[in-house]
């Protein structure tokens, strides 16, 4: 759960790259503005996309750990004569 709330805060903090105008480099006359330079904001809202990486890598690692945990329980079913292999639950 947590590593999902970790992954959402980061990919929301990082839609402010988008709606944000003062996170590009404003057009001072010179040709190095707009994308993809960035702006000091620019810069520290980039910090994110590790946070969302690692997020992101944890929630799969979890559920990962969690499927391998979860047992499984054999189910004789009335159509096929052999078991059939059903999560428990």
């Amino acid at each position: 759960m947590g590593a999902t709330l970790s992954f959402l805060t980061a990919f929301v903090t990082l839609s402010f790259l988008i709606t944000t105008p003062e996170a590009w480099v404003p057009a001072l006359g010179d040709a190095q503005h707009g994308f993809p330079y960035l702006s000091g904001g620019g810069r520290l809202v980039l910090k994110d996309v590790m946070l969302l990486a690692g997020g992101l890598l944890i929630m799969a690692d979890s559920a990962r750990a969690f499927f391998e945990r979860r047992p499984f329980v054999t189910l004789q079913t009335m159509t096929a004569s052999k078991n059939a292999t059903a999560p428990a639950e």
